[in-house]
């Protein structure tokens, strides 16, 4: 007698039960949304700027040298920089940008933020052999592991 009552609230339950199991599906995204994310997930894994040749004047750096001639000339361009270090510290990136810029005062030094690294990369070379020619004389100044990457260059 006692399996006979169980058996009657299992089946009292189950269109309870069902009820709210399609209730819950119903809130869940449509095939057509997860599409549409899915692609637009594509579409940021795939870009890259430096592909664009973007021609543009950057803004001047302070109102003192606002409209000089200085300010306005600079643009970035498609070129090549070194990437000297790769690290998850911003004061490692900081005190070896600092070593950098005090060995090599004539190369522009980078720091990029790419969650959840910093990349500390030096100079502005227009073409990847200008870059390989100073890879080679930073070996030689006893810094390896060093790679060329493309990025936006400012040019003067």
């Amino acid at each position: 007698m006692n399996f006979i009552f169980k058996r009657k609230n299992v089946i009292c339950c189950l269109p309870i039960l069902l009820s709210l199991f399609l209730f819950a599906c119903s809130a869940s995204k449509s095939p057509t949304d997860r599409k549409d994310e899915a692609t637009l997930q594509g579409y940021e894994k795939s870009f890259d700027p430096t592909r664009y040749d973007l021609d543009y004047t950057e803004a001047p750096a302070d109102k003192n040298n606002a409209g000089t001639p200085s300010s306005i000339s600079r643009k970035n361009i498609s070129g090549f920089r070194i990437q000297v270090l790769i690290s998850s510290e911003f004061e490692e990136c900081q005190q070896s940008r600092r070593e950098l810029q005090n060995r090599f005062p004539d190369q522009k030094t980078y720091i990029i933020h790419e969650f959840p690294f910093y990349k500390l990369r030096l100079g502005n070379f227009r073409t990847r052999r200008e870059a390989e020619s100073y890879q080679k004389s930073l070996s030689g100044k006893n810094i390896r592991n060093t790679q060329i990457v493309p990025d936006k260059i400012v040019v003067e």
